[in-house]
């Protein structure tokens, strides 16, 4: 969520002048804890802009960790994403988990794979997710109708 603008926070700081803070962050529809913590802003500072931004986490890999992780693809393109992290800990770069292995592979446009039983994701896509299955293009595959799909609940005696 954006802060709130300037000319915003000038205009509540000049109603609650006139009346108050209450009423004020109704009319503006902002909550009475940010007129507090406005108010508190200018009188400790002088100034009602808002604080910049903090910048959120450092990266845990930087560039050189990318190009490891490039070389660690080319060679093992098959490889899983647990198998990437622990030789990308192996050669003595930080470790990281499966999501941001997963993640930074993403970002690199490179091939993942989450599980060892599964071919490479790059190779063929899952039951359903192209809608190849349900098109009827597969042989032997027959289209039911959805009330031949759904089975009645088993009434146990």
């Amino acid at each position: 969520m954006d802060a709130y603008s300037i000319d915003l926070r000038t205009r509540v700081m000049r109603s609650c002048q006139e009346m108050p803070q209450r009423e004020a962050a109704e009319r503006f529809r902002v909550s009475l804890s940010f007129i507090t913590k406005l108010r508190r802003r200018q009188r400790q500072t002088g100034s009602i802009a808002p604080k910049p931004h903090g910048g959120g986490r450092h990266p845990a890999l930087d560039e050189a960790h990318h190009q490891q992780v490039r070389q660690l693809v080319k060679e093992q393109a098959d490889g899983t994403l647990a198998e990437y992290c622990q030789r990308l800990a192996d050669r003595h770069a930080p470790r990281v988990s499966r999501p941001t292995m997963c993640r930074l592979l993403a970002k690199l446009g490179l091939p993942r794979k989450k599980r060892a039983c599964m071919p490479p994701s790059a190779t063929r896509r899952g039951y359903g997710s192209c809608g190849v299955c349900l098109s009827g293009r597969w042989p032997g595959f027959r289209r039911k109708s959805l009330s031949a799909l759904m089975k009645p609940a088993r009434r146990w005696p």
